[in-house]
């Protein structure tokens, strides 16, 4: 089974209400909502999140074409299609695809793809797609009637591009060329192509007869899916075509996390802003024309395993996290409960090719960067045997060799600055014998898959345990200037993360007016800097004379988030009293404490040990509640608040 990162490169910073006051996110969206410079960072995370990919183990890096849209800031693929081929070393480069229709002359597609394939050793895939009517009719203004004769031609074009040995004229109904004659020519002797639908027989008749892989790209999920997977491959069992799931292609949006709480908390927000926030107008999405008869046919007599109201819902982000994830259109969870899932949806639709959806909406960049880490390290390896006694000829080899079932690729940084993913190899357990270049070559791989401590210090106690020699002298040295460089790399993430943390908090800060919101970002942006299992943010109660929990996140028991604290009992009752940041690492057993019984009951529950905390400053309000963080009120209203947060239990790399 193959694994292809994606991510429609959305817009993340759109308004609030965007989804409820355009009439449209695709083909009329007013472009003054996007900031150039937003647009640039946007892009360079979803580049750095693909380079990542890349590093663990996908099988290649997908992107698609659309135009005039918030959801997919993608017009021209093959230029981010460009940086990737120049940067990566393993994961095929996917174009899934370029919209033919919209090429005058269509040869430009067979000069960028060619390009790609050289610039990338061999690791294109040839995505081509007829385009949705958003993009073709409406952005472009294709007829949609021609839409498909346009397609064929270009294609014909293109693949006779490719392969002819001499110059040739080529004379079309669209395109008429004297001379064809690109250069460079691919790499590869035949590309894989894929070519996406949704469902019309047409595209399976061509799919099949041309034996390409079949891409079904919804986001609708694997219930509202089936039955056109379904009908996919009984149409193809009934041509006689061939039945290898590699020829499927499917897209999932997966949401991975250490615990499913967690899961639901750092996702729920971005999935529902990517549902709600992207309204197609339904005159855009229903030329007359676009469709085929056999596709309306089709389309009407198709099984419906989901309700309208549920769509409709799904569509306006009114469904729950878990609804999401009942219906199909997230995986989400631990990556146990993803790998059983994925495995699931796999087995029963037939899927060779899972195109994985590893970033959603306004995601932050830190949450997507997890999930890559837990799904490649994590979920990929452990499908690697679904499929595996299947041919796969929809995918290069040169990436297939080189993201091999167990072998590790990491990223590492080059001389030009560049950050490139070397595959080095199953570098195993040092030797009696073992080369010094071998040895190194281990620790390398240590550095660029940013491995923990103890596999250093297990490599440290293999050099220790070698004969006495300049190789083993020389190798102690190397093992001294890894450390050092690992304690380099980690201050620089950790400011990196610091300043990031920072510099979002303020946009919160300044953009936020509810109260609630304003203590919610205060009590998130804590916990993500210090990187902490849990956080509150607590707040004196004048009428009642102590301390109650305002916020808290990261609690795996209610108990804590419902006690009340005497002033100066506890460690924010302490910090509320004296005004003074205090830290313990004993929380139970520290004699600087005053404690109340209920507290600790509930500090036990929650596992807690470690806490560290500090005054937040003066909190002016009239009540428990204002509609506004600048409310005033006489200062004898005045509450005090603190911050705590509970250290990690265990080391976090």
């Amino acid at each position: 089974m193959k694994f292809h990162w994606f991510a429609q490169q959305y817009y993340t910073k759109l308004p609030h209400d965007f989804g409820d006051t355009v009439h449209s996110s695709w083909v009329t969206p007013p472009a003054s909502v996007a900031d150039p410079r937003q647009v640039g960072e946007d892009y360079h995370k979803y580049i750095r999140l693909m380079q990542q990919a890349d590093g663990l183990g996908w099988d290649s890096l997908l992107l698609n074409e659309h135009h005039q849209t918030s959801l997919a800031m993608t017009p021209s693929p093959n230029l981010i299609a460009s940086i990737l081929a120049a940067t990566t070393e393993n994961a095929a480069i996917a174009l899934c695809g370029n919209s033919l229709a919209l090429y005058n002359p269509p040869i430009r597609v067979a000069e960028e793809m060619a390009m790609i394939d050289a610039l990338s050793g061999g690791r294109l895939i040839a995505g081509i797609v007829f385009g949705t009517p958003m993009d073709t009719a409406f952005s472009y203004g294709v007829p949609p009637i021609e839409l498909r004769e346009r397609f064929h031609e270009a294609r014909e074009l293109i693949l006779k591009a490719w392969t002819a040995d001499e110059p040739f004229a080529f004379n079309g109904k669209y395109t008429k060329l004297r001379y064809v004659n690109p250069w460079p020519r691919p790499v590869q002797d035949e590309i894989p192509i894929w070519i996406p639908g949704s469902g019309s027989p047409e595209t399976w008749d061509v799919v099949n007869a041309l034996d390409y892989c079949y891409g079904y790209l919804s986001f609708s999920g694997k219930q509202s899916a089936a039955p056109i997977v379904g009908g996919f491959w009984d149409y193809t069992e009934s041509q006689g075509a061939s039945m290898n799931p590699n020829r499927m292609a499917f897209t999932q949006i997966i949401c991975c996390a250490d615990t499913e709480a967690e899961a639901e908390r750092q996702y729920a927000d971005a999935v529902k802003y990517f549902y709600r926030q992207n309204p197609t107008a339904l005159e855009f999405a229903t030329p007359p024309g676009y469709n085929s008869l056999p596709s309306i046919k089709a389309n009407l007599t198709r099984a419906k395993t989901q309700s309208a109201e549920e769509r409709q819902k799904a569509q306006r982000g009114e469904l729950s996290f878990w609804e999401y994830d009942e219906l199909g259109y997230i995986i989400a969870g631990t990556p146990e409960r993803v790998e059983q899932r994925v495995r699931a949806l796999a087995t029963e639709l037939r899927i060779g090719q899972l195109i994985t959806c590893m970033h959603v909406g306004n995601l932050p960049e830190e949450v997507a960067a997890e999930n890559n880490r837990l799904v490649g390290t994590s979920v990929i390896p452990k499908l690697r045997d679904v499929w595996a006694d299947e041919e796969d000829r929809w995918t290069p080899k040169v990436s297939q060799e080189r993201v091999a079932p167990g072998s590790a690729a990491a990223p590492v940084w080059r001389s030009d600055g560049l950050v490139l993913a070397a595959s080095v190899g199953r570098v195993g357990v040092m030797r009696p014998g073992s080369s010094a270049d071998e040895t190194i070559a281990r620790l390398l791989h240590l550095l660029a898959t940013e491995a923990p401590g103890e596999a250093f210090d297990r490599l440290a106690a293999e050099i220790e345990a070698s004969p006495h020699g300049p190789g083993r002298d020389e190798l102690l040295v190397a093992l001294g200037r890894a450390a050092r460089i690992r304690g380099l790399l980690a201050h620089r993430r950790r400011r990196e993360k610091e300043t990031h943390a920072l510099i979002e908090t303020a946009r919160d800060l300044a953009s936020l007016r509810d109260i609630d919101e304003v203590l919610d970002a205060i009590v998130h942006r804590a916990r993500q800097l210090l990187g902490t299992d849990t956080t509150y943010l607590a707040l004196r109660d004048p009428s009642r004379g102590d301390v109650y929990m305002r916020v808290t996140l990261g609690t795996v028991t209610r108990a804590i988030e419902s006690v009340r604290q005497p002033l100066g009992s506890g460690v924010g009752g302490r910090i509320i009293a004296t005004g003074e940041s205090f830290a313990t690492s004993d929380y139970v057993n520290d004699p600087r404490l005053q404690r109340d019984r209920a507290v600790t009951d509930a500090s036990s529950r929650t596992a807690s040990s470690a806490w560290r905390a500090c005054p937040c400053g003066w909190a002016r309000t009239s009540s428990a509640r204002c509609s506004s963080p600048t409310a005033t009120s006489a200062p004898s209203n005045r509450r005090r608040s603190t911050c705590c947060a509970r250290s990690p239990t265990t080391p976090r790399s």
